[in-house]
């Protein structure tokens, strides 16, 4: 077999592969750019996805923190309110309990040097001194017998000068007159000694 006097016939073959060749390659590199930009858009449009739920995520932190402590602090207001009211309540009973058994001592001794007869006597009330200590646990009052014996225990009342003025104008107690003379106390609602 000779070959063609006018050359080869694979040449336009060739040529036409050599065509379609660099036509797929620029179909190959449109599709690879779309799919680049396409891949570009969705990782934007993640990353600002991402960005705005971390936003959101640290306002609802950081909104949390603030409402917590707000009612941390307010709890602990609260209690520190409740025990301080329930330390003045114990005091101010404490207080009063003293202060009725004092009292009752304090009557109790004058009965026993009025009527010289200690086994005879027993500690009484008279309705004014029941009426003061039975209102000195609820409200402000509670009575003191007179004179310097019972005012020894509270300097502020023995050094007033208006029981000194109501002691000198009735010296009826320490001359041996009527044990059941009493003055009446007002207390203050909260106590004054901690």
């Amino acid at each position: 077999m000779q070959a063609p006097l006018n050359g080869c016939h694979c040449e336009p073959l060739i040529t036409k592969l050599e065509n379609q060749l660099e036509a797929t390659k620029e179909e190959m590199k449109t599709e690879i750019n779309t799919v680049q930009d396409l891949m570009n858009t969705k990782m934007g449009q993640l990353d600002r996805k991402n960005k705005h739920q971390i936003c959101a995520l640290d306002q609802m932190t950081v909104e949390r923190v603030s409402a917590e402590r707000s009612e941390c602090l307010q709890r602990m207001e609260q209690r520190a309110l409740q025990e301080r009211l329930e330390a003045e309540k114990r005091q101010q009973a404490s207080l009063i309990s003293d202060l009725k058994s004092w009292c009752l001592s304090k009557l109790q001794n004058m009965e026993v040097l009025f009527t010289g007869d200690p086994r005879r006597t027993k500690p009484r009330r008279s309705s004014s001194m029941s009426e003061g200590l039975d209102e000195a646990e609820g409200p402000e009052l509670t009575e003191l017998p007179a004179g310097d014996e019972g005012f020894s225990h509270f300097p502020e009342l023995h050094s007033s000068p208006t029981l000194r003025e109501v002691d000198r104008r009735d010296p009826s107690v320490t001359e041996g007159g009527s044990a059941s003379h009493y003055f009446v106390v007002h207390m203050e609602s909260s106590p004054r000694y901690y």
